[in-house]
């Protein structure tokens, strides 16, 4: 009949029970599975309901990577699937340092790599059904991020640790992102059995901002001027680098130029820091006057900086002229920035000039700078 038909082509109208009540929905809402299907999810907690996993949207994810973070991401990947078949463990990573150095967008490539479902907790939870609902997902990506925000109080991230040492039996790959270390449980430091890895972010590393520039730059003769800039901070971050590069696209400006109008202010680089000098003319190197071996402060943070060069003998009477030379030295005479080895390398006049960072800030210091160092070169050298 007409109302047959047209009851057969209705969603079936279902009652699921939850306690004492039953909720009406459909045939057409309910589709049960045996595994939580891969996609991202917010886990959350309501009344009569208990914990759920909502629907998130997918990760918007860049169609290129820079740095070492591919590489990264493939090692994490690797390690989680080999102890998860060797030991059936769950594997924890730590990441911590400032915003923007991408402790985030590493949580999600891996996530992505695996193509298993990821759970994003933004609440403090922390009691037994928690744990014991995530131990049962099986092989999936949690990641807390800003954990230090969300579990604010240090008992609620000590309620924690049994899912992460395995005492609930999870399989889970577990990212606890942190901007400020030092909120940390101490807990979960140094202990490899809860968080495998730990990685410290602390800012864009050299090579991250070199392949960048050689992706998007324009003029690749500024490449040493963004290195420059960058070096003048202890934490350069991703927003900031992509910002400075359009910037020097637009107006084909040196990265010197561009920053003075954006919104990122240098760092006050420190006064008390100390550099070895050494200088070098084909090859060679050429002795300084005495005293003028260590330098006082961030090359970067002087306006210039002027060295006395004292030749040797030989030296004088073979490729150098005059008993004295006098190297003034700029911004502009930088030619390669190594922010890891806090190494500074300018040219000028057939001269090499290098500044190298030195973990010895303790000597007495006299008109900017320190003694001499011992075994520098004497006049019989050559």
């Amino acid at each position: 009949s007409f109302l047959t038909t047209l009851r057969r082509d209705m969603s079936k109208q279902l009652y699921v029970r939850i306690g004492k009540l039953f909720t009406v929905t459909n045939d057409v809402a309910m589709d049960i599975h045996d595994q939580l299907p891969v996609g991202n999810y917010v886990i959350g907690n309501a009344p009569y309901i208990g914990y759920y996993f909502e629907m998130a949207e997918p990760f918007q994810l860049p169609p290129k990577y820079y740095g070492e973070l591919p590489s990264t991401a493939t090692r994490i990947c690797n390690t989680y699937a080999d102890r998860l078949k060797l030991q059936n463990k769950p594997t924890g990573v730590l990441l911590r340092g400032e915003k923007g150095g991408g402790k985030t967008l590493l949580a999600k490539k891996v996530a992505a790599d695996l193509k298993l479902p990821t759970i994003l907790i933004n609440s403090p939870f922390s009691d037994d059904g928690f744990k014991s609902v995530l131990a049962a997902i099986g092989p999936s990506v949690v990641i807390f991020d800003e954990f230090e925000k969300v579990y604010g109080d240090q008992s609620d991230q000590n309620a924690i640790l049994t899912l992460l040492d395995g005492v609930y039996p999870s399989q889970c790959l577990f990212f606890i992102i942190v901007n400020d270390e030092y909120k940390l449980t101490d807990a979960l430091v140094n202990r490899p059995g809860r968080l495998f890895y730990s990685l410290e972010y602390k800012g864009l590393s050299n090579e991250f901002i070199t392949d960048y520039c050689k992706d998007k730059l324009k003029n690749q003769a500024h490449l040493t001027s963004v290195l420059t800039v960058t070096a003048f901070f202890t934490n350069f971050n991703f927003d900031m680098l992509q910002g400075l590069i359009e910037e020097m696209n637009r107006y084909g400006e040196s990265a010197n130029e561009a920053v003075k109008y954006l919104n990122i202010k240098a760092e006050i680089l420190r006064s008390y820091d100390m550099f070895d000098v050494t200088v070098t003319h084909q090859g060679r190197d050429v002795p300084l006057r005495k005293g003028m071996e260590r330098l006082k402060g961030h090359p970067l943070g002087k306006p210039y900086i002027t060295l006395c060069l004292v030749p040797t003998p030989k030296q004088r009477s073979t490729y150098l002229k005059g008993a004295t030379t006098y190297l003034t030295l700029s911004q502009d005479h930088v030619t390669k920035v190594d922010q890891e080895k806090e190494q500074f390398i300018y040219q000028s006049d057939g001269y090499e000039i290098t500044f190298t960072k030195n973990g010895n800030n303790s000597w007495n210091l006299d008109a900017g700078y320190g003694p001499s160092r011992p075994g520098a070169p004497s006049e019989s050298e050559y």
